[in-house]
């Protein structure tokens, strides 16, 4: 549990370095604390800190620089959101215009995140529809042999997937009605989230009857996830420019170059969005994203859910970037795109 001076000390720290990009040490810290403590007790709580992972430093003489650790405690616990109030007016304004003008849900989303690139000079993006997020409106199965079927789940917006399924052994007719009427009576109105963390529980604690077929569901349940992830939907990205002034953060063009190749090419900012939209993370940090073309960047997103489409809408900046203004801004974004569509 760190302590109140702890938590004040590592605040202003963070909060100079996103302001300054610069390496804070203790004589500037003193000041902005206004003289409470002294250089001497910060070097002190700095080493601590730093110590247990919050801070690091490039050469002892150096100030200290929030690690990815830090930053992710700063952003959970410490931040102060910046009053966005001013920015309303302006969100409702342009967002309003946006949507008058747009022929399509589609056309609103081009026009929406290129407005959020061009506000925040930074890599916008929305994916849709978001996967974890689609509700299940209809399981079926239809045999095409006595081990295989074809499985077909329908979603919410009109989403249909399918896939050829092979179990072990064999099903008869009346089991084969039992696991259809099964995972409509469990997965009919559940996320996918619901479906994965819950339904399956919920069927091994209460579903006696169904037993038997409980492996089969299992093997049901991750198909189905299997499918969605492999579902790509699609990515609109805005702002692309932007990103190759990230050089004065991340210090290798070649790497900045190659990470804009791997978000056009590869979209695997669904694959991130997905996996953090299920932890509920609004910001994913560096080393999070547990992929080296990342380690300098942080993404922030917001989710969407329109009555056409849900979605998510984000933002990839440097690490070092203005969380108490950029985390509210994109949550509004989302709020009044929920609205719009």
């Amino acid at each position: 549990m760190m302590d109140e001076r702890k938590k004040k000390i590592l605040k202003t720290l963070i909060d100079t370095y996103l302001d300054t990009g610069e390496p804070v040490g203790s004589l500037v810290l003193s000041s902005k604390l206004g003289g409470i403590y002294s250089p001497a007790t910060i070097r002190n709580v700095l080493g601590e800190l730093e110590r247990n992972g919050y801070l690091y430093h490039t050469s002892v003489s150096s100030g200290r620089i929030p690690t990815d650790k830090g930053l992710r405690y700063f952003v959970e616990i410490l931040m102060d959101f910046k009053d966005i109030s001013g920015i309303e007016e302006i969100l409702k304004k342009n967002l309003g215009s946006l949507n008058r003008e747009a022929v399509d849900t589609k056309e609103l989303l081009k026009k929406v995140i290129s407005f959020i690139s061009d506000y925040t000079k930074q890599l916008a993006f929305s994916t849709i529809p978001l996967t974890s997020k689609l509700v299940v409106k209809k399981v079926d199965l239809v045999k095409v042999s006595d081990e295989a079927f074809i499985m077909v789940v329908t979603f919410e917006k009109g989403i249909v997937v399918s896939k050829l399924l092979k179990f072990d052994e064999e099903i008869g007719s009346k089991d084969l009605e039992r696991l259809v009427l099964v995972l409509n009576s469990e997965f009919v109105g559940k996320s996918v989230e619901e479906m994965e963390s819950v339904a399956i529980k919920k069927i091994r604690e209460e579903l006696l009857y169904a037993r038997s077929l409980i492996r089969k569901l299992e093997i049901i349940s991750d198909m189905i996830l299997e499918m969605l992830d492999n579902f790509e939907g699609e990515v609109l990205f805005s702002g692309i420019p932007n990103t190759f002034s990230w050089i004065d953060f991340i210090g290798d063009m070649e790497k900045v170059r190659m990470l804009i190749k791997d978000i056009e090419e590869n979209k695997k900012i669904v694959r991130i969005v997905r996996k953090f939209i299920r932890e509920n993370k609004k910001v994913i940090i560096g080393s999070e994203i547990e992929d080296e073309l990342f380690e300098d960047t942080a993404i922030v997103i917001s989710h969407f859910k329109g009555k056409l489409i849900d979605g998510a809408i984000g933002l990839v900046t440097p690490k070092k970037t203005n969380y108490p203004l950029i985390l509210p801004f994109v949550e509004r974004v989302a709020f009044y795109l929920s609205t719009l569509i």
